[in-house]
């Protein structure tokens, strides 16, 4: 399978391939950590555009985080990322499942994965509104590895969340874990909530898999909020492109 790569697309000038080393959002608009803008697919490129620029194109909302590694690079260390980097940005796609009882599936990465290993996030991979993805997720972790311009699409199942979760196989080489996450639940990681708040249960149900075994234990909700360790860092479980995936299916369930 190929690899699709982003391409930037402006007005009198040529269609480039955007560097490993280039803010995406950043290009599109100076100013802000979000951007209106229009892509599509073409071939094993995915067309970056200023808004309602390209022809049969989809205009969406396209973010990074603030504290992007790629943003804060200094000069040195992008031009030192340049020479270890000759690849661009690629892309990569999640999937937002909802279920006819308006649930969510959130998968956790398996601990021995290189890339945001332990955090929750929508079922998705390579290839197949977008956000702006790097890792490691903050520059004092290191100079980034790896940077992605994630799709978010949402699909809408006939099925409630209990029949969706019997036909769930996990991919233990990719996942070891897996839950269904309510809109309250959902307002609650988004926006930082207490989950007393959020009459939110004490316990989410989640399907776990090792050694090819599924079994469903309970997890404390508290294990999905962000935590302060030592030096003041605070560990995450959700990436800030789940966040703002989160973020998106909300707000197009509000009437």
């Amino acid at each position: 399978m190929e690899r699709v790569s982003v391409f930037l697309v402006r007005k009198l000038s040529p269609t480039v391939c955007a560097k490993f080393t280039q803010s995406v959002t950043g290009y599109f608009n100076e100013c802000s950590d979000v951007a209106r803008v229009c892509y599509k697919l073409a071939g094993t490129r995915l067309l970056i555009a200023d808004k309602d620029e390209l022809p049969d194109g989809e205009n969406v909302l396209l973010k990074r985080a603030e504290n992007c590694p790629i943003k804060l690079l200094s000069k040195q260390q992008a031009i030192e990322l340049t020479r270890l980097r000759a690849c661009g940005v690629e892309v990569g796609v999640s999937v937002i499942l909802q279920s006819s009882d308006h649930n969510i599936l959130l998968t956790r990465r398996a601990s021995h994965l290189k890339l945001f290993p332990g955090y929750w996030v929508p079922p998705g991979g390579h290839i197949d509104p977008p956000e702006q993805s790097v890792y490691p997720n903050q520059l004092d972790w290191g100079l980034p590895q790896r940077h992605h311009i994630v799709i978010y699409c949402l699909v809408r199942s006939s099925c409630n969340h209990t029949d969706l979760q019997e036909e769930i196989n996990l991919c233990e080489k990719e996942v070891d874990a897996c839950a269904w996450i309510k809109p309250n639940m959902a307002r609650a990681l988004v926006f930082g909530m207490e989950p007393k708040i959020q009459n939110l249960p004490p316990n989410i149900r989640i399907c776990t898999v090792k050694q090819g075994k599924h079994k469903t234990e309970e997890l404390p909700v508290s294990a999905f909020l962000p935590t302060k360790q030592d030096r003041g860092h605070i560990t995450e479980v959700l990436s800030a492109g789940t966040t703002f995936g989160l973020q998106r299916w909300l707000e197009q369930l509000s009437p």
